[in-house]
């Protein structure tokens, strides 16, 4: 490949690369509608929005537009303090198959003043990290342990771990979650072939 090759295969190219929208809901406003339907039909496209102007109903729509065209799951990854929005925004939507399930006991570890946190992670999420980044006997270090789950998932995969907590309701909860790991897998008679 000569230089000038190499040049244009480094050209933006313009066009649609993605679907004709199937999913617009009736509460969006007419720009959010125009987002979505842009970001659907371009199919390569980042969408800033400022604050308050909808960002989680268009993330969404678009979200639900793909999982209707492909018949496949979509990942939003989103910041913990903001995870409670999306859920009452997808029940707006009359979105209800948001996965919220593989989790540690957490309840009983929020106060009156917590912030609005839903859930500690999904654990299955943290077991393929631990997997892959890790290795049996190796330790895992976590900052913000919460109520355990990465420390529990290490653990129970055969890792050492390690986690530090401020918040003294956290941490109670977390030791109660970890007494619990040498019976994570107990009933699991799948056979592994290697």
């Amino acid at each position: 490949m000569n230089y000038q090759d190499f040049l244009k295969s480094k050209q933006h190219l313009l066009g649609s690369f993605g679907f004709k929208p199937n999913y617009i809901s009736d509460i969006a406003f007419d720009f959010q509608a125009h987002i979505i339907e842009k970001a659907v039909k371009k199919g390569r496209i980042a969408v800033f929005a400022d604050t308050g102007l909808g960002k989680t109903l268009i993330q969404l729509s678009i979200a639900k537009n793909v999982i209707n065209h492909t018949n496949k799951k979509v990942l939003i990854l989103t910041p913990l303090a903001v995870a409670f929005q999306f859920i009452i925004e997808a029940e707006k939507l009359g979105i209800d198959d948001i996965r919220i399930d593989e989790v540690l006991q957490y309840k009983e570890s929020c106060e009156e003043d917590d912030e609005k946190h839903v859930h500690p992670l999904q654990l299955d999420v943290i077991d393929r990290i631990v997997e892959l980044y890790s290795n049996p006997n190796e330790v895992v270090l976590t900052p913000f342990m919460g109520v355990g789950s990465e420390v529990y998932s290490p653990v129970s995969l055969g890792r050492r771990a390690i986690g530090i907590e401020l918040k003294d309701s956290y941490y109670k909860q977390a030791i109660k979650n970890l007494k619990e790991v040498k019976s994570r897998f107990v009933g699991d008679n799948q056979m592994k072939l290697f």
